[in-house]
């Protein structure tokens, strides 16, 4: 996926995509950061990250100071990605804390109550779908 085509990029880091068209985030660190998530990040977690994004920009288009708490968790974020890729002499503890306690396991969370409710649906139509050929053959 080519990361400066802005098309493509509709579901893929979305939050960190808005900041950085307010410029309250670098168009560099941004780069960083969306290279990151589509190489590094396992598959779920950018499933994850997919739903619940939606959410955040909600928030953040209602309210300025909930856009300035994202936004700094963002350039912590970014700045463990640095440190991760070598751009960063020391290890940024804040970010690295966010990401294992925060991000990623929001994302898994969100994975998995979509996949349980995906598994719900699915298994309400094949018995409904049941019933209804039981009864049809009678």
């Amino acid at each position: 996926m080519n990361i400066y085509n802005w098309q493509t990029q509709s579901g893929y880091k979305s939050i960190c995509r808005t900041l950085m068209s307010k410029n309250i985030i670098s168009y560099d660190d941004w780069i960083i950061d969306i290279s990151y998530f589509l190489t590094d990040t396992p598959v779920k977690i950018r499933n994850g990250y997919q739903i619940w994004s939606k959410l955040v920009i909600f928030f953040m288009r209602r309210s300025k100071l909930f856009e300035r708490v994202i936004s700094i968790m963002a350039q912590w974020l970014i700045e463990d990605i640095k440190y991760k890729k070598g751009l960063r002499k020391r290890i940024h503890l804040r970010g690295l804390i966010l990401r294992h306690v925060v991000f990623n396991p929001i994302s898994l969370l969100f994975v998995l109550i979509t996949s349980l409710k995906g598994r719900y649906f699915i298994c309400n139509k094949l018995l409904s779908s049941q019933h209804k050929f039981k009864r049809n053959t009678l």
